[in-house]
């Protein structure tokens, strides 16, 4: 029979895997990924953080607004920081983060889920654009 204290040990040591290849998972998912796809996953990442900014400011817990409010900042100032300016269209977007990245500010200060409901449309647009530009990209 068994010891009971291996059947215990062996229990932890696969509890404790268990992140470990969820995290394997992730990194291996994130570097088959083409440039598009990242692009998308990113934008998913904002489009959850406004959204939990948006709940947040509504059931009043301002700090957890702030929190989320924020991270959605660094997505946006990550997303202009990938701009490379050798195509044109970068300068054509440059504005529009800014846009965005106001509007953050703005919304984080006063706490008003408005300002985050007025762009998160165009923010679910823009991802959407980046989507399907590049299943276009992949088809070709």
């Amino acid at each position: 029979m068994a010891d009971p204290t291996i059947r215990v040990i062996k229990a932890e040591v696969n509890t404790l895997a268990l992140p470990n290849q969820y995290q394997q998972y992730k990194q291996q998912s994130i570097t088959t990924m083409t440039a598009g796809e990242l692009l998308v996953t990113v934008y998913d990442e904002l489009i959850k953080q406004i959204r939990q900014g948006i709940l947040a400011i509504e059931n009043q817990d301002t700090s957890l607004a702030g929190t989320k409010i924020l991270k959605a900042q660094e997505i946006v100032n990550y997303l202009e920081s990938t701009l490379n300016d050798k195509y044109e269209i970068s300068e054509q977007i440059r504005p529009l983060y800014h846009f965005f990245r106001q509007q953050l500010i703005t919304a984080n200060i006063k706490k008003d889920a408005d300002i985050l409901n007025e762009i998160l449309p165009l923010v679910i647009d823009f991802r959407d654009t980046w989507k399907q530009a590049d299943k276009l990209n992949r088809m070709r």
